[in-house]
């Protein structure tokens, strides 16, 4: 019998596979554009502007950078959109690895960072440390303009794992770059008035949960609806075509990086201060939300004992300037003694306020209106910080320890995935706290 007869006609070999040939070739020039985009990044004296796209995996990251960019090979939709492959499709590409693609805009280049998608607790770690891996490596090299998150309207509604990606994102930026995030909504095609009610109706809700994540109003731009000139967003139907309004698409895009990076920020995210103070991963206050519950480490025995002391009590406890002069020191005693005796009372009554100020047996009262039918009464010492959640507990006569507060708050009902002691879970924790309390 012969060795080496050829195969018959009709053999089942498999034969080039001509999708997953395009897949590569995609993928090969999406990798040498970014290899380009560094190269122009490290070689650019002064830091070059750039946006980062977060957010789950299918949301629509990579077809927005590609959108603004007129990029290609980062998203499933590297051909026309009549011959595209569909996302579903297991030849779809999916981002793997952090790209980059350049958008020049009146002469400036804007670096737009398109990154993996999260995809479920399992994975997020795994996929948020190859962000980082990045991001670490073009940190000295840009300044942020902007964070954009994007998230998928169509679906139905959101999971535990959606609202944390959005605890997440608060972690990853601070509360402090909040002005310059932007929720990227996508998939608004339909045709139907009752459709785009629904859809209309998933972004109101979606947008009150960000709103009591983040604790105020997230900027927000849906992908896909029609817009009048300066950004005004309308609810005419039908809404744009993925197939027949790629101008209009890309032309509503480019006007949104037109509006919202013009400059560069005062503030960059908590992210890269975290990064470039070598933070070690599991000590990233945005891993530290991501991590699963079985991976989280236990608090130190002075985590468990010790409560940092508050702003005002850092400020009372700080030594006197030997360089000032005597009587800015013995001004500056005198201030601290006042504000760590004095305390103050007040009872809020039907018909008006009363109380009164003093320290030791001396004391002197106020009343404005009748004081009468008092429904409560808060001792407020001289120091207290406002902003500070352990000074609120004090206030109130409560245990402000770590302990005191994380068994307060799971009394309370607060649910939030951050961990304890950290400013996100401070804030949240004062605000609820806040609620329960005038409703006294």
């Amino acid at each position: 019998m012969p060795t080496n007869r050829s195969l018959p006609k009709h053999s089942s070999a498999k034969k080039p596979d001509n999708g997953k040939a395009k897949l590569a070739g995609a993928q090969n020039e999406a990798t040498e554009r970014t290899k380009a985009c560094l190269k122009a990044i490290k070689e650019t004296p002064q830091r070059s502007p750039a946006v980062i796209v977060l957010g789950k995996a299918g949301a629509g990251k990579s077809s927005l950078v590609e959108c603004i960019t007129g990029a290609t090979g980062l998203s499933g939709n590297f051909t026309s959109p009549e011959t595209a492959i569909v996302s579903n499709s297991e030849d779809a590409l999916v981002t793997a690895e952090c790209q980059l693609a350049e958008y020049d805009t009146d002469g400036r280049s804007i670096y737009f960072i398109d990154t993996p998608g999260l995809e479920d607790d399992r994975s997020a770690c795994d996929t948020f440390s190859t962000i980082l891996v990045f991001l670490d490596r073009i940190r000295p090299h840009i300044s942020l303009l902007g964070v954009w998150y994007v998230v998928d309207n169509s679906v139905t509604r959101d999971v535990e794992f959606d609202l944390k990606l959005v605890e997440w994102l608060v972690a990853l930026c601070g509360v402090h770059y909040h002005p310059y995030v932007t929720i990227v909504t996508t998939h608004w095609g339909c045709t139907h008035p009752q459709d785009f009610q629904r859809l209309q109706e998933r972004l109101d809700e979606r947008k009150m949960k960000w709103t009591r994540i983040w604790s105020e109003k997230v900027d927000t731009y849906q992908h896909g609806k029609i817009y009048e000139d300066g950004g005004v967003e309308t609810s005419d139907v039908p809404t744009l075509s993925w197939y027949d309004d790629q101008d209009t698409l890309r032309a509503n895009a480019r006007d949104l990086v037109y509006r919202r990076c013009q400059g560069v920020p005062p503030v960059q995210p908590r992210i890269i201060q975290e990064l470039q103070d070598h933070i070690s991963l599991e000590n990233i206050s945005a891993a530290k939300v991501l991590r699963p519950p079985t991976q989280t480490p236990k608090p130190s025995r002075a985590e468990e004992t010790t409560e940092a002391p508050s702003r005002s009590e850092e400020k009372a406890q700080a030594p006197p300037n030997p360089e000032q002069p005597w009587y800015v020191r013995v001004a500056s005693g005198i201030f601290n003694w006042a504000v760590n005796n004095i305390q103050l009372e007040v009872n809020q009554g039907s018909n008006g306020f009363s109380g009164g100020f003093g320290f030791g047996g001396v004391r002197s009262n106020f009343d404005f209106g009748n004081g009468s039918q008092s429904r409560g009464t808060t001792r407020v010492p001289g120091n207290w910080d406002r902003n500070s959640v352990v000074d609120d507990f004090k206030s109130h006569g409560m245990d402000s320890s770590l302990a005191g507060r994380t068994a307060w708050v799971q009394r309370n009902g607060v649910t939030s995935a951050f961990p304890p002691g950290s400013a996100e879970l401070n804030m949240v924790t004062q605000t609820r706290f806040r609620e329960v309390n005038s409703k006294r």
